[in-house]
């Protein structure tokens, strides 16, 4: 599963992809706004958004392409890697739903 975290810090992006790499998936986090940020997110199965640290701008964009190609979205207000964790053990028990795991 490839999932893409908007936001979050980034002294724990090693941590966020150990997190990811705990549950089999592979996780790319995007702390700034890219201009190919569209590109990537059309090829991963789920986006979490830690919205507290994360520019309007880019969540805003990111929502766009999701809605576009279908993409679950999960939103959380908390930038921890134990929270990433929860959000990303919720998606695994809800498969078919995994949007319903925001925090």
């Amino acid at each position: 599963m490839n999932v893409y975290i908007l936001g979050g810090l980034k002294r724990l992006e090693k941590e966020y992809k150990k997190v990811g790499k705990k549950h089999g998936c592979k996780t790319r986090v995007l702390n700034t706004h890219c201009t190919n940020c569209n590109k990537c997110l059309k090829d991963s199965d789920a986006v979490i958004f830690m919205v507290d640290n994360a520019s309007h701008k880019m969540v805003q964009s990111a929502k766009q392409t999701c809605k576009k190609n279908n993409i679950p979205m999960i939103f959380t207000d908390k930038a921890s890697a134990n929270s990433l964790d929860n959000v990303i053990a919720c998606m695994a028990s809800r498969k078919n739903n995994p949007a319903a795991c925001s925090i």
